[in-house]
């Protein structure tokens, strides 16, 4: 089975001299690798071959391409002008790769596909449980019980939770011993999802994922986006609040 990151350079290394949008560059994934991507493809939320596609564009305009980067030097993004581009960096006959006049973002951004949050919820989920091998589940803050008044959801309940067993590939032994001596065998994990974070709503949305996830070992505020404009503004207000 082909891994995702290796699907992005072979798909470039084919097209040497195109460069495409991340919505392109999934579509050739999907035509070249459809056979391997099936069982994928059967996922009863991907409820149409758009859902599908808009799936496939956002991996790779996320942890992919660079995971993909850091595996082969030769796959290039352009982050500027918008929309982010990929495409195949040719090297010169010296072995040193050509120098491009593009500018380039130093981190990789998140592809612009318009998201909104709720459909961010199983992109999420798909990651943490195929990346970090975690048991989430999505908690719907509207159907949750809530005594403390109105609006009172969202500072009870993060969108994400997820357990992390720690004994997998454990000795029967070792579990025993941990389980016997009241030690963990699992982690509880929180995450608070935001389409974009900016100066005006980032402490809300700090303290909002602070205040929900106080019963886990780690708690997580994600977020697609950060306002460009003010970035550094927003990245030291965190660092503040930190």
């Amino acid at each position: 089975m082909t891994s995702r990151p290796q699907m992005i350079i072979n798909v470039l290394q084919a097209n040497p001299d195109e460069q495409f949008t991340a919505r392109q560059l999934a579509q050739k994934i999907i035509d070249h690798y459809g056979a391997e991507l099936a069982d994928k493809r059967q996922n009863p939320r991907f409820a149409s071959d758009e859902d599908f596609l808009s799936q496939i564009a956002a991996e790779v305009g996320g942890s992919r391409t660079v995971q993909a980067k850091a595996m082969c030097p030769q796959v290039m993004t352009r982050d500027k002008p918008r929309p982010r581009l990929f495409y195949w960096g040719k090297e010169i006959d010296n072995g040193v790769q050509q120098e491009s006049s593009f500018d380039f973002a130093p981190t990789p951004s998140a592809e612009t596909v318009s998201f909104s949050e709720h459909a961010l919820y199983p992109l999420l989920i798909e990651y943490l449980s195929e990346e970090e091998e975690l048991l989430c589940r999505r908690i719907d803050e509207k159907r949750s019980s809530n005594n403390k008044g109105l609006g009172a959801n969202h500072w009870l309940y993060p969108d994400i939770v997820a357990l992390q067993p720690l004994d997998k590939g454990w000795d029967s032994v070792v579990q025993n011993c941990v389980r016997y001596s009241e030690g963990r065998l699992t982690r509880l994990w929180s995450f608070e999802v935001k389409r974009q974070l900016n100066r005006s709503n980032v402490r809300e949305c700090f303290f909002q994922a602070v205040s929900n996830s106080s019963w886990a070992h780690f708690g997580y505020l994600v977020a697609t986006e950060i306002n460009e404009d003010k970035q550094r503004g927003v990245e030291r207000e965190l660092q503040m609040l930190l």
